[in-house]
Order: C-alpha cells, then sequence, then structure tokens
C-alpha cells in the first residue's frame, strides 16, 4: 500500500513540474505565471481586427498561443460540440489580458450565494410584519437584489486591466 501511495505522489510531482507555463513579464520586472487550470480574461484581435473578449479556464499552452474552454465530462453527441467548448488565441493577437486566481473564483461564488441567502432570510418577512404591499416589497427586494449584484460586479471585476501596450511581454517556458 505504501509503495503505491509512494509511487503515485511522485506521479503528481511529475505532473505538477511537467506543467506548460507562460510567464507574463512586464517591463519593470513583474512575472505573472499563467498554467493550465487559471481562469483568464482576454482582449483580443478577432476577426477582421476587431476587439474581442473571452473570458474562461486555461486548458493548454502552446508556444505561440493560450487555449482556453471547458473539457466536456462525456463523449459529445456531435464532433462539432468538442470544437465549440474551446478558443486559441495566439498571443500576438492579445491586447489586454487579467488572470484570477481560485480563490478569487471561490470567494466570489461564496459572496454571490451568502448574499442571496441573507437576502431571502432577512426579505421573507417584509411582507407578513409590514404594511408594505406586495407590489412595494418585490420593489425593495428587487431594489436590495440588484444592489448586491453591482457591489460584487465592483468587488470582482471582469475587465482585462492590464494592457500588452504597456510593456507586457508574453514568454512560454515549457
Amino acid at each position: 500500500m505504501n509503495k503505491f501511495v509512494f509511487a503515485l505522489f511522485f506521479m503528481g510531482l511529475f505532473f505538477v513540474s511537467s506543467a506548460q507555463q507562460v510567464h507574463i513579464i512586464h517591463a519593470n520586472g513583474n512575472v505573472i505565471k499563467v498554467n493550465p487550470g487559471c481562469r483568464l480574461m482576454l482582449a483580443y484581435k478577432g476577426y477582421n481586427g476587431n476587439l474581442e473578449y473571452y473570458s474562461n479556464i486555461v486548458t493548454a499552452i502552446t508556444d505561440s498561443s493560450i487555449i482556453l474552454g471547458n473539457k466536456p465530462f462525456f463523449m459529445p453527441v456531435h464532433p462539432t460540440q468538442l470544437l465549440n467548448n474551446t478558443k486559441e488565441i495566439r498571443y500576438a493577437d492579445i491586447v489586454a489580458f487579467r488572470k484570477r486566481s481560485a480563490g478569487g473564483e471561490i470567494s466570489k461564488s461564496l459572496l454571490k450565494t451568502g448574499a442571496i441567502i441573507g437576502s431571502i432570510i432577512v426579505l421573507s418577512n417584509l411582507n407578513v410584519r409590514s404594511n408594505y404591499t406586495r407590489l412595494q416589497a418585490f420593489g425593495i427586494s428587487f431594489g436590495v437584489g440588484l444592489g448586491i449584484n453591482l457591489a460584487l460586479n465592483l468587488i470582482f471585476p471582469e475587465n482585462a486591466n492590464k494592457r500588452v501596450r504597456e510593456g507586457w511581454q508574453f514568454v512560454y517556458v515549457p
């Protein structure tokens, strides 16, 4: 049993150490490491040079591009369904980016869930124990929900804030 656990540990260590990386380096020395599994928000030159935005999980990294998307859990019914799950973006086309950590994603989800549950608990007795009509209670709960959503979008923005023209460079590390 111990040999099996020992072998699994070293296999996992091998896969972690041999993972592809992209180091995004700024002219002043800042380094952002991007591995498969990270979440990236990208602004890039798309069809006819138009600026497009895409946000997803990094699934693979090559020497000239980043592949973002989700791997399906089940076999797709049609082959085109597999093609629509990923998007390959060349480094030369990227205009701006933002990396979000797993902790940021988890905290955003937990805060949204907590805010929804909290507002349901607080506002559930609004119609019963007060002088508000149903329409007024609905308006108050709608306003609270909208306010919570706007506040969370201000705390966790989805925009790409680091621009390539400011000195950021993509360096592939095999």
